[in-house]
């Protein structure tokens, strides 16, 4: 393969989880189902990675958090007799990370403490170090009512609080998290009760935005960042043409996160593409979903941190920090550690100054500050500001104490609940000018990769043997995988350090610095050694739509997963939002494609790269499929030239092309009745109306004129039209050559062919070197609506099972004609996903995709409800586990419950104001209710449904009694032309 080829994102990404979704079981049957958790209204709600609000996740590395050894045993303070129980309450709001060192220092002094969660994470205990305290008053966790809006969902939270009769004082924000909340309940809270102190709402998006902050800043003529935000490649690169950075340094980061988390420095237009491709959809440290991305000018230079606290907008600096950021392992900005300066150093002055206006201009009056700044081409520029204390779990308060003599929490508490020490100059200046120490914090870089097994107790006992050494943070502990650190969340540890002198501190960091480069702190057994066993890794081309949850399921069966675009970002950007939430995912590797490759050489390009990937993680390829129905034709190529299991590349055109897959099956002579031709749809293909398919309808003459043109390559009933005259023909031809699809590919032509008249079922398989199983077959229920003349919109579907129903040897027909399809483009491994209508008492093929049922797999958990598996495990189980495959029934076996899928549809268009809150509730208590999603956005606009991208949303029955399924769908029905849309 051709060396110059580049690599394109590629590497591991052991930390990323989607979101998972939310479903319940509000009525308990008597049979087995899956585990369900609980479900609410806001995780049904925006399904769409880019449109949607992120629905916070756990972080997703969990730290084996000790407490700091050293200073006796504890780096916290005893306080324990030191103050008179108060009768003053504070709430912290996400009482994690330096919050929980808020909460513990407010509960040593006295106060009582309201802990409020800004929403349910079980993980954010490992944030907390062991021996805080956590004897808090009350603990409420703050969650959206599926019935109510935000707004009263606060006034809810707010009723809660005063029900405890606490005299509350402040609302702190603990943690990056909660900063809206603890915006909007001290606003509240403050109308009744002046005691206390609030930033107010208005601005709270640009205080957690890091767009909207710098664009805020910059509003107020104070010196920001150039940037620009974008959910698309298109907007990005239209930004870089007009930029034209030189020198091209250019970052690329999430629009919300924390630390490093993804944050890269791009040197060319494809690292910024490589960026974008990793950043988007995944759910960061803090565990949302990256819904855009940021692009920033590169601001080289020393950065520094400014520590605030603020009251009734006096500010005052409590610390001040330098960085010592490296390029480290790859990537461009990890922090090796931290040292406190004074105001009278080199740049302090004007640092101060600077971020002082930063605070007005985002209206941060009140509480701790955080922000980062750089000193670029002679002057401060903000990177970012939090509007809560430094974080890293506060570790650094030891460190502060010493050196200054106080702390920027000890300073929140005091600027909440006691103003005139605060305001104080004698014991907190309003910048740091003198100290009694020199300190800092000394990162534990890692530069090795394995099994940890221990911290070398040599290198230890003398890292806690010098003059500096105060405490001591451990991140690892034995049987955790050590990796090189490139970021907040792959340290291996922290050592504080503070010392008189500034020479015997230098020298002590800079030991520990030699001990981590050589990485004899660590005892570890390298990976991916001579003679290690391969992992086994399996290639999906575009895992979109259900694609993404085969990858997933393949993932959860111990493979790892090569992701691989089947083209550019820019021409995939309209699919890499069908994502579906709640995947338990990660891509160990990404492959992108090069602009300008032909199919053939794409598939050399990837076979080359995947091989490429597998040399250096020690992986053994086992198999390669398509995800989505775009990555069909370069799955089957890769496969070919890695001598995979495959359909080959001969005939994939075929399995794509809706045009010359009905030719080929008409061509194709079956073995098993070779005299009688092979059903297939009477059809033209053309890029134009004129001379060729209207010779064509002049030719064939339908009567009565019923004719069906759509695209030649989309999805679903994409601008599929059923016309009743040469001139609708003509006009919706002229509508379709040129548009872009559904798909995000511009049409070249147009499929016109015969109307199929008659019922439409979709039998759905999964074959093993011709082995060909069905493993399920429903019936779509379509109706002619909202301006079809066909019915061609979707309203449902059910699963059928021939021995159960009257016309069980119709039904066996279809199974038995789609095998022959099957065999006719010869697919002969892996999912097929059929529309077979049965005409004049003889199926005829619709189409069919080489990839699983789509609708982003929906069906699933109804259909293993009823069934004990489904297409996705069928698929995996063909490709890796044979035995499995072989048990598999070759036709569905009787129902254990009645699986329906209802897609909700619209019949009006106009701005929304709501989905009816009552019959959201009702659908949810519904007897055979599973699950649900909502695809519409309020304030946005809604149009009626003509296709499976105008949806309003999905339901999901299952009941062990149909005639309960069929009766609750046919009440969605009723709603849905009675106010289920609530419009402006």
């Amino acid at each position: 393969f051709d060396a110059s080829f580049e690599k394109m994102n590629v590497g591991e990404d052991p930390d990323f989880k989607p979101l998972k979704k939310a479903w319940t079981m509000l009525n308990t049957p008597t049979y087995e189902v899956p585990k369900r958790i609980e479900f609410h209204e806001k995780d049904i709600l925006y399904r769409r990675h880019f449109g949607g609000q992120a629905v916070p996740l756990g972080r997703m590395l969990k730290k084996g958090i000790m407490s700091l050894e050293g200073m006796e045993g504890s780096w916290l303070k005893d306080r324990s007799g030191s103050f008179s129980q108060k009768d003053q309450c504070i709430i912290v709001v996400d009482c994690f990370s330096t919050g929980a060192m808020v909460a513990h220092e407010a509960l040593e002094q006295g106060f009582k403490v309201i802990r409020i969660d800004s929403f349910d994470n079980p993980d954010l205990a490992a944030m907390v170090a062991s021996n805080c305290r956590s004897d808090y008053q009350h603990f409420f966790t703050f969650e959206a009512s599926p019935n109510l809006s935000y707004d009263s969902s606060l006034t809810l939270m707010q009723q809660k609080i005063e029900a405890t009769g606490l005299n509350v004082v402040s609302v702190i924000a603990g943690a990056e998290t909660g900063v809206e909340l603890a915006d909007r309940l001290s606003e509240r809270l403050s109308r009744t009760n002046n005691k206390v102190l609030t930033n107010g709402s208005s601005d709270t998006e640009n205080r957690r935005n890091k767009y909207l902050m710098g664009e805020k800043v910059r509003s107020a003529g104070i010196r920001a960042v150039m940037q620009k935000r974008a959910t698309t490649w298109g907007e990005i690169k239209n930004f870089l043409e007009t930029w034209k950075p030189s020198p091209y340094n250019v970052i690329v980061k999430p629009m919300e996160s924390a630390g490093s988390d993804d944050v890269t420095l791009c040197h060319s237009e494809d690292d910024v593409k490589a960026a974008f491709g990793n950043i988007m959809g995944k759910v960061n440290s803090l565990g949302c979903v990256n819904e855009g991305v940021l692009v920033q000018e590169y601001l080289q230079g020393v950065e520094y941190v400014v520590d605030t606290v603020s009251l009734n907008g006096v500010h005052k600096c409590v610390a001040l920090w330098e960085y010592d950021r490296r390029p480290t392992n790859g990537a461009g900005f990890v922090l090796h550690g931290q040292r406190l300066m004074t105001a009278t150093e080199e740049h302090a002055k004007e640092l101060v100054e600077y971020q002082f206006k930063v605070l007005d201009a985002l209206n941060i009056k009140n509480g701790p500050g955080h922000g980062e700044v750089k000193w670029f081409n002679g002057e401060p520029c903000l990177v970012e500001v939090g509007s809560r204390c430094h974080g890293a779990e506060g570790m650094w308060i030891p460190v502060a104490d010493e050196v200054y003599g106080y702390d920027q929490v000890g300073a929140t508490l005091d600027c909440y609940c006691n103003s005139q020490r605060f305001l104080d100059n004698k014991v907190y200046p309003v910048s740091p000018l003198e100290r009694k120490s020199h300190g800092c914090a000394k990162m534990l870089i890692s530069h090795v990769r394995g099994d940890f097994l221990n911290f070398n107790e040599d290198k230890m006992a003398e890292v806690k043997a010098m003059s500096s050494f105060r405490a001591i943070e451990l991140f690892l502990k034995p049987g955790d995988k050590i990796k090189p650190t490139i970021d907040c969340f792959t340290w291996a540890g922290c050592v504080l350090m503070a010392n008189p002198s500034k020479a015997a501190l230098e020298k002590d960091y800079a030991r520990i610095e030699e001990m981590c480069l050589n990485g004899e702190l660590y005892n570890y057994e390298k990976i991916g050694g001579e003679g290690e066993e391969k992992k086994k890794a399996v290639c999906v081309v575009d895992p979109f739509t259900t694609g993404a949850v085969l990858a997933a399921e393949i993932s959860n069966r111990g493979y790892k997963i090569i992701c691989v675009y089947s083209a550019s970002l820019k021409e995939l950007e309209n699919l890499v939002s069908l994502v579906p939430k709640g995947l338990e995912l990660h891509f160990d590797a990404i492959i992108g494609q090069k602009d300008g490759f032909s199919e053939e050489m794409a598939a050399v390009y990837t076979a080359g790269e995947v091989l490429k990937v597998a040399q250096e993680s020690n992986f053994d390829v086992v198999a390669c499929l398509a995800g989505a129905e775009t990555g069909v034709q370069l799955a089957d190529r890769v496969a070919e030239k890695l001598s995979l299991r495959g359909n080959g590349s001969e005939g994939t055109e075929a399995r794509r092309n809706k045009y010359l897959m009905c030719e080929k099956l008409r061509a194709f002579v079956n073995p098993a009745a070779p005299d009688v031709p092979t059903r297939a749809v009477m059809q033209c293909k053309a890029d134009k109306y004129e001379g060729v398919v209207s010779d064509w309808l002049k030719e064939w003459n339908p009567d009565p004129f019923k004719v069906i043109v759509k695209p030649v390559e989309s999805a679903g009933s994409d601008d599929v039209k059923l016309c009743q005259s040469a001139a609708e023909v003509k006009e919706h031809c002229e509508h379709i050559v040129g548009k872009m699809n559904g798909l995000g590919f511009q049409n070249d032509g147009v499929l016109v062919q015969e109307f199929l008249e008659g019922k439409e079922y979709v039998c759905d398989s999964v074959s093993r070197d011709g082995v060909h199983k069905c493993v399920g077959l429903w019936e779509y229920h379509k109706e002619a609506v909202n301006g079809h003349s066909a019915p061609l919109v979707y309203f449902g579907q059910k699963t059928l099972v021939p021995e159960e129903e009257e016309n069980e040897e119709e039904l066996k027909a279809v199974i038995t004609y789609q095998r022959v399809v099957l065999e006719a483009l010869g697919i002969m491994n892996g999912p097929a996903h059929a529309e077979i209508k049965m005409v004049k008492g003889e199926p005829c093929l619709v189409e069919v995709g080489a990839r699983c049922h789509g609708a982003e797999g929906c069906w699933r958990a109804v259909t293993i409800e009823s069934h004990g598996f489904d297409q996705v495990t069928s698929t995996a189980d063909a490709y890796l586990d044979e035995a499995a495959f072989e048990k598999l029934p070759s036709v569905p076996q009787p129902h254990k419950a009645y699986p329906r899928v209802i897609f909700i549809v619209s019949f009006e268009s106009g701005i929304l104001k709501e989905c009816n809150k009552a019959m959201v509730e009702e659908i949810m208590n519904f007897k055979s209710f599973r699950d649900m999603e909502l695809f519409v956005e309020e304030g946005k606009q809604v149009e009626p449904t003509t296709d499976c991208f105008t949806f309003v949303g999905n339901v999901r029955l299952c009941h062990e009694k149909e005639a309960v399924v069929q009766a609750e769908y046919d009440r969605i029905r009723e709603m849905e032309k009675t106010g289920f849309l609530v419009f402006e």
